[in-house]
């Protein structure tokens, strides 16, 4: 798991600064809940999270679960509170075939949304700890989704030993690709890759996402994600 940015953080410290909204879901009618709901696999478990909004959209006005007696499981474990900028719920589960939400509420009626992993994706190369040149493209291979019409995220990760950084930040905001097992690009793109004469530290982070089916009384989306990154080092 990546470092946060620096621009992360600042934005992070501006909505602490301002505050982030929060109400009680028991003010909150269920069609004027917004329900960010997310299974991720990766490493061998599966992290399983709820986010919950007041409106239409994501972010704005946090929604807790309050002491009215509603509840969000998923595949019967109830999920725990975690306060942060804003508060959302989550527990680490035994990857399974399908997962299933359900948000219950005391008096109204329980709401079920399921969703059913992707394949999983894994990386093929770079091998971890692998030495590349970035005098040459670097092509990371995985798995096929057997499906190329499919896409999948990209994300790249590097160091800025120029600049005195050891942590890894974006190389990139991240892309879509064919799920088709390749893809290449070029690490000296980056004005400091070109000059640097330093070894770096580099990551790639592949994620293979699928929506899943929202219980069609609630507003939001559901959708799970395989995620593998490999590690390596840039050479000059």
């Amino acid at each position: 798991m990546k470092n946060t940015t620096a621009a992360v953080l600042l934005v992070l410290g501006l909505l602490v600064l301002a505050g982030c909204n929060r109400v009680s879901s028991c003010d909150v009618l269920t069609d004027g809940l917004y329900l960010d709901l997310l299974v991720t696999e990766e490493d061998g478990q599966a992290t399983v999270r709820a986010d919950l909004w007041v409106g239409d959209a994501p972010r704005g006005t946090s929604v807790e679960i309050g002491p009215c007696g509603d509840a969000i499981a998923v595949n019967g474990v109830n999920l725990q509170e975690v306060r942060g900028v804003w508060t959302y719920y989550e527990a680490v589960l035994t990857p399974a075939a399908a997962y299933e939400f359900v948000l219950t509420r005391p008096g109204k009626a329980s709401y079920s949304s399921t969703v059913t992993p992707p394949p999983t994706v894994t990386i093929l190369a770079p091998s971890p700890g692998s030495e590349l040149s970035r005098r040459s493209p670097l092509s990371v291979q995985w798995n096929a989704n057997g499906d190329p019409s499919q896409t999948l995220h990209f994300e790249t990760y590097v160091q800025f030993p120029p600049h005195g950084q050891t942590d890894l930040e974006p190389f990139s905001d991240g892309f879509s690709v064919a799920d088709d097992g390749q893809h290449s690009f070029d690490l000296a793109t980056l004005e400091d890759a070109q000059n640097a004469a330093d070894d770096w530290t580099a990551e790639v982070t592949l994620m293979r996402s699928v929506e899943g089916q929202l219980d069609p009384a609630l507003n939001g989306r559901i959708w799970a994600q395989s995620v593998d990154s490999v590690e390596f080092v840039s050479r000059p």
